[in-house]
């Protein structure tokens, strides 16, 4: 344990056990999966030892910063993956038709129930083994995801499925009884069930009914990526356990699949690790904002203190306010002032590294910009106008996107000017190169007077 002791961050897949935990030391920083909403006295030991601790089940995975840091989603890809290697395996027929001298064998019917990352690659994966898959998600925007794979998707009764983070929304009682009867007539046409229905720090919820399983064929295979102690999708599943039901189906409780690709799962877990310590730290120092979006979701203890807003519901602890968060004495967060106030050491700003990233390239751009354009003859801008006008398009939707995800003042600021003047340019650029063309269009020939009748009659009486 000596280098427990002497390291500043420590990373661990799994929950910590007590001897780790008693050789812990204040000011640690402690990264995982930790599982504070399953076990939220490890949570509560860990800040009352002063631990910082990190649980990735507590990442806002809809945050594009964040995208680089989900754990939770690397590994389903590789579980997702393997459940269909898994479903092959335990499969007693052919996964692709096969065409022999013997005969022609019919290809798997594949259903994946839950369309996330997981149910994505499972999908992927047993279509290249030749199945015939389907997909089934309370979530509508899951269809063209699942038919982007060449898989059929089936459509629910329940509508408005979605809930917040990404994640289904729980049913009520009419609609969990509408999909389990949806789902009975579903999976009986299907060789292959794999239930990926899952929420950290929630029961799974039940897909598949104990009367559903006692229907099933004989033969059929449930592969279910829930399974766990607090339950899983299909009834009698049990966690890395294999169970044959009496009528001949096979249930594998497979709820750490990606464990058995340890080179490929370690590798992305790394990555996700790095990334959370590259956000943590700032010039080789731990440098924590945990009033900052990712970073306070993250966090579940630190200096003594709960973070987390989701470990403080589940501990019953009052709303924690942002000026409440202690920080030692000399460390400035920038999120503890005002947006655009200066800070009591260095003076800056409180904006984003990114932001400033992004005025600097700002300022190279128009030096560069007004480089390029003083050395073009001035009977050559007009005829420019057209191409200035795409780029200046894209300088519209690049801001409207950067507008989306800052943080400041200055960031909306700075992003409502840049949309305002390019799209003056995109309008003004198209104005002027319109009349450019109708310079070169061949003027219309002038139309016939129209003769006056008086004077016809007149010359007619003549």
């Amino acid at each position: 344990m000596r280098a427990v002791k002497e390291a500043d961050i420590i990373a661990v897949v799994r929950r910590p056990d007590k001897a780790l935990l008693d050789s812990l030391r204040k000011d640690q920083v402690l990264i995982g999966l930790l599982e504070p909403l399953v076990k939220p006295d490890i949570a509560s030991q860990l800040a009352e030892k002063g631990v910082t601790a990190i649980a990735f089940e507590l990442l806002p995975r809809t945050v594009s910063r964040a995208q680089s840091m989900d754990v939770l989603s690397s590994q389903a890809s590789v579980a997702g993956y393997k459940a269909a290697v898994v479903a092959a395996d335990a499969f007693s027929r052919y996964f692709p038709m096969m065409i022999t001298a013997a005969g022609t064998a019919k290809p798997a019917q594949v259903l994946v129930l839950g369309t996330g990352v997981a149910g994505l690659q499972a999908i992927g994966t047993a279509k290249r083994l030749g199945a015939v898959v389907s997909g089934y998600d309370v979530r509508p925007a899951s269809r063209g995801e699942v038919e982007s794979l060449g898989a059929t998707f089936l459509t629910t009764s329940v509508t408005g499925g979605a809930g917040s983070g990404g994640y289904a929304r729980a049913l009520t009682a009419e609609e969990q009884a509408a999909q389990q009867a949806e789902l009975a007539g579903y999976i009986k046409k299907n060789d292959i069930i794999i239930t990926t229905a899952q929420v950290p720090g929630r029961k799974p919820p039940l897909l598949v009914s104990e009367d559903i399983v006692a229907a099933a064929t004989p033969g059929t295979i449930f592969i279910d990526l829930a399974a766990s102690e607090l339950g899983g999708n299909v009834a009698g599943s049990e966690p890395d356990k294999r169970v044959v039901t009496k009528n001949g189906a096979v249930i594998i409780g497979a709820g750490n699949l990606a464990a058995e690709l340890p080179a490929s799962s370690s590798s992305m877990y790394a990555k996700n690790v790095q990334a959370v310590i590259n956000d943590i730290t700032k010039d080789g120092s731990l440098d924590f904002n945990i009033d900052d979006e990712v970073q306070g979701a993250l966090v579940v203890s630190y200096h003594g203190e709960i973070i987390s807003k989701r470990v403080r519901d589940v501990l019953n602890l009052p709303e924690r306010k942002p000026a409440e968060a202690a920080r030692p004495a000399g460390e400035s967060t920038a999120a503890s002032q005002a947006p655009g106030t200066a800070s009591g050491k260095g003076g800056l700003t409180n904006m984003d590294a990114s932001l400033f990233t992004d005025i600097a390239i700002f300022i190279l751009s128009l030096l560069v910009g007004f480089e390029v354009i003083s050395k073009i003859p001035s009977t050559l801008h007009t005829p420019m106008m057209s191409g200035a006008n795409a780029i200046h398009g894209v300088v519209v939707v690049g801001a409207i996107l950067i507008a989306a995800e800052a943080h400041t003042y200055t960031g909306y600021i700075l992003t409502f000017l840049a949309a305002f003047f390019a799209a003056i340019n995109v309008i003004g650029g198209y104005t002027v190169t319109d009349r450019m063309l109708s310079m070169f269009k061949k003027p219309k020939p002038p139309a016939a007077p129209e003769k006056n009748d008086a004077a016809a009659d007149k010359g007619a009486s003549k």
